[in-house]
């Protein structure tokens, strides 16, 4: 690595502080769209998205939350966020998969197995939450990782020769999630999915840094504009 073990310890622990505060505040933030002066603002412009949509819709009590059930055959064909909720679901088990393939490897070593685990453990967690967005509008979960990807990451990290390639593998699969996320925010059209995606994105183009600085990556490839459309996967 090209970075010292306690550096890269300091880096994941940042992360981490991130990813604790954005699943923190995403419950408020929600609550503000349900209870608050945006969810009036918004609540118009739901009713008449409901009704195009043809799904039918009533506010219901649920301890702190208020959310729309929509019937889950017209939520899957008219909703793109249904879709797109499911696949983030696959990508981030798929990530929690990859992880933990490459923490079987045995190659890598205390502060790198600490970073494996953390980053794990916040895939766990994104995919929850979509999976909890699913759950509340009615549309099946996703409990299944993405097939195509761990059929394209497996076998590279069982081919991996040391921690370094090992390194690359998954910053090719953050640099794919955030990107991903990135092109979704441009067709999202539920405020839930919106909010969730724009909490998680930040976190998951952390882990791409964190994971670029520690193979001594170039400054350009550990900022932001690594997050394009065209790494982006296809939705659905």
């Amino acid at each position: 690595m090209e970075i010292t073990q306690h550096e890269l310890h300091s880096l994941v622990a940042d992360v981490d502080d991130v990813h604790q505060e954005s699943m923190r505040t995403l419950g408020e933030e929600l609550e503000e769209v349900h209870f608050g002066e945006t969810g009036r603002k918004l609540s118009l412009a739901r009713r008449r998205f409901l009704k195009q949509a043809g799904a039918g819709a009533a506010l219901v009590g649920v301890g702190a939350n208020m959310t729309w059930l929509m019937g889950r055959a017209a939520a899957q064909e008219d909703v793109p966020d249904i879709g797109a909720a499911q696949f983030a679901a696959g990508v981030e088990l798929a990530a929690v998969g990859a992880y933990e393939a490459a923490a079987g490897r045995g190659l890598l070593d205390e502060a790198t197995i600490a970073l494996a685990t953390v980053f794990l453990g916040h895939h766990q967690a994104h995919a929850a939450t979509f999976n909890g967005l699913l759950s509340q509008v009615g549309a099946e979960e996703n409990n299944t990782a993405n097939e195509d990807l761990l059929a394209q990451f497996g076998p590279m990290i069982e081919e991996a020769a040391d921690v370094p390639a090992l390194l690359e593998i998954a910053l090719t699969l953050e640099e794919a999630a955030a990107s991903t996320y990135y092109a979704a925010l441009g067709v999202l059209t539920l405020p839930d999915a919106a909010l969730a995606v724009a909490q998680i994105l930040p976190v998951e183009a952390q882990h791409a840094t964190v994971l670029a600085t520690a193979l001594g990556k170039p400054i350009d490839d550990r900022n932001p504009p690594f997050i394009t459309e065209g790494l982006a996967l296809p939705l659905g």
